[in-house]
């Protein structure tokens, strides 16, 4: 069995530094209404994993290439549901990490409304089948994290996933949706859109641990009959993320109700 991590959408590994330092599979012993003690963590990125990162924006690449060339694959790749190439439209922002801005990009729609984005360039890249590479690639047997956050492609990509049945190689999930990408897709590109939780609930019901990110409670108190929770806190003062395992009921997709997707 082979540990394997895959960063679908790694921009400049944010992503992937904090799940790998700061996210942690964690162990509760119930304390009454005191809250909860964690009483043993686990990484969700062991050690020894393989990790691969898939970054379709040119300078990202380029970034991830230099920093993290001699722990992972990196690949200038974006993913989608065939091996081909596709016009990706790439967004200089004013909030980029990178030098020149280039801070997002995406596959399904032209244009944007976001206040951040100074203007678009049009980018050619090469596309990843994700399904045949999960094939390909790993086995049933080994442990594999897939984190998406692949900018409104993860639509097709996960109805190719459950259709060709590679899902099934799939250990952990943390997907990041995005509704609004789809609102704006080109017609063409894709058209047949589901309630986020009917991944999730696919996904949980076939033993893939679907994870979302809370902030971990980790005290209760009572004070004027108001009851509070006392979050973890970073040196900064700011809550600390935690992942935390979804299931059926955990929260109603009101987003997609509201835009009559249901």
């Amino acid at each position: 069995m082979r540990n394997i991590f895959l960063d679908l959408g790694s921009n400049i590994g944010q992503g992937y530094e904090r799940i790998r330092r700061h996210y942690y599979r964690a162990y509760y012993n119930n304390r009454d209404q005191s809250g909860s003690v964690i009483v043993r963590q686990q990484s969700y990125v062991p050690q020894d994993a393989e990790v691969y990162m898939f970054e379709p924006i040119p300078d990202a690449y380029k970034f991830l290439a230099n920093k993290y060339d001699s722990v992972a694959k990196v690949y200038n790749k974006a993913i989608w549901t065939e091996n081909t190439t596709k016009t990706f439209n790439v967004a200089h922002t004013t909030i980029g990490f990178l030098p020149s801005k280039q801070q997002a990009s995406n596959i399904m729609h032209k244009h944007d409304v976001d206040s951040n984005v100074e203007s678009w360039k049009e980018v050619e890249v090469e596309t990843i089948n994700f399904s045949k590479f999960l094939k390909n690639n790993f086995h049933h047997d080994d442990n594999i994290f897939m984190k998406m956050d692949i900018e409104g492609a993860e639509y097709p990509v996960l109805d190719q996933l459950i259709d060709t049945g590679a899902y099934k190689y799939l250990t952990t999930v943390n997907i990041e949706f995005h509704n609004r990408i789809l609102e704006l897709a080109d017609s063409d590109l894709y058209t047949d859109l589901k309630p986020n939780n009917y991944y999730k609930e696919f996904l949980h019901n076939n033993g893939i641990t679907v994870l979302e990110t809370a902030n971990p409670i980790v005290g209760f108190c009572k004070t004027d009959n108001t009851g509070m929770a006392t979050y973890e806190l970073d040196p900064d003062g700011k809550k600390i993320s935690q992942f935390e395992e979804w299931y059926p009921g955990l929260e109603v997709d009101n987003e997609y109700e509201k835009r009559g997707w249901m």
